[in-house]
């Protein structure tokens, strides 16, 4: 089934636990999971990764556990070893270290995940915790990179899943349909 808000791969389309959105740059992707997890009553797990801006200019990423603010510089500029994803190179450890942490926390209601998207997935930590997250009996609601191949693409074709495709103009609905959704599952 197809909308302009999302997609669902698998028929029957039924209301799923994992919600997924996804969309070009700047199409509210983080201020979607910023304002479902404003408006959720219950304790999200998981992790963020906000940028990191020196002088106006975006110098890297950072991965932050949403549960205790514990945060790594996941990805910089000016980092000489690591994967390279653009400009950035990836501190692969670190990345691990947080997300073995940061899913770690057996008191959550619902997970949060902003983003899985080639950066994060250079860790094989951060993929298997995901997919545990994913698999297991706990919501999730996360941000997945519109690339076409790899693991966020995986991600995305999950039938367990809704996939909300957004613009500016479908964010509030994608918030009020997975706030919706998810509200009062605990």
């Amino acid at each position: 089934m197809t909308n302009s808000l999302y997609y669902c791969p698998a028929l029957p389309c039924v209301p799923a636990a994992n919600h997924l959105v996804t969309g070009p740059p700047r199409s509210g992707k983080t201020t979607t999971l910023d304002r479902v997890r404003d408006r959720l009553p219950g304790v999200a797990g998981g992790v963020l990764a906000p940028e990191v801006r020196a002088d106006g200019d975006r110098v890297g990423f950072d991965l932050v556990d949403v549960r205790d603010d514990r945060r790594v510089a996941m990805a910089r500029v000016d980092r000489e070893s690591g994967p390279g994803v653009g400009k950035y190179r990836v501190d692969v450890p670190a990345v691990d270290d947080l997300a073995g942490r940061a899913f770690d926390h057996a008191a959550v209601d619902y997970w949060v995940i902003d983003e899985i998207a080639p950066m994060e997935t250079h860790s094989d930590q951060f993929v298997r915790a995901v997919r545990a997250v994913l698999d297991g009996g706990t919501s999730v609601v996360a941000a997945v990179h519109a690339t076409t191949d790899g693991f966020p693409a995986a991600v995305r074709e999950r039938p367990d899943a809704t996939l909300y495709d957004l613009d500016e103009t479908t964010v509030e609905r994608a918030v009020d349909e997975i706030t919706d959704s998810l509200d009062g599952r605990w």
